[in-house]
């Protein structure tokens, strides 16, 4: 009978383990959802940005190939 108990005293142990770690990978499940979706997020936002300075940067060329032009135009006669 004393058998019996111990083991049964092993098992409720096991049990009440489990169900900690059960809870425990719920809450952690629960935040690496939160972060997954901050870091999807986090990503589309550096996406816009790297858009726009790829858009800045094709602009500041168009207004340096303008000026150039402009001054072969200036140099060659040819003002529009």
């Amino acid at each position: 009978q004393g058998f019996n108990r111990v083991e049964k005293q092993f098992e409720d142990l096991a049990a009440l383990v489990n169900k900690g770690f059960d809870e425990a990978e719920k809450l952690s499940a629960g935040r690496f959802q939160a972060s997954d979706q901050r870091f999807v997020a986090i990503g589309e936002r550096l996406d816009r940005m790297e858009l726009r300075l790829d858009q800045a940067a094709y602009r500041f060329e168009l207004v340096e190939l303008t000026q150039r032009v402009q001054r072969i135009e200036g140099k060659i006669g040819l003002t529009g």
